[in-house]
């Protein structure tokens, strides 16, 4: 994907993850990674439709998710996450909104 810029929308509704949290006994962060990375893995082609699918997504989402949890034990608790992204896995977030 080197080279392309992702651009879209992610709507998530708060209320709907303090209910699937609740149902499958997660906490909301954790559900809201989880629906986070599924957006975004849906504005990068990845579908779920099939049962294949779903396992490819939620393989995934997994993957991404950990990948956040190593961010957070960093000693810089400033790091940018985006750079760290892009410099592993060749995503281009140069035109990015980094509005603070």
């Amino acid at each position: 994907m080197k080279g392309k810029i992702i651009s879209g929308d992610i709507f998530v509704s708060l209320p709907r993850i303090l209910d699937n949290a609740s149902t499958l006994s997660q906490n909301f962060e954790s559900e809201f990674n989880r629906v986070l990375a599924h957006g975004i893995l849906h504005l990068c082609g990845y579908k779920d439709k099939t049962e294949e699918e779903k396992s490819q997504m939620r393989a995934k989402e997994d993957f991404y998710i950990n990948q956040l949890h190593l961010i957070s034990t960093f000693p810089n608790s400033q790091t940018d996450t985006l750079t760290w992204m892009s410099s592993r896995h060749d995503i281009n977030t140069s035109k990015v909104n980094r509005s603070e």
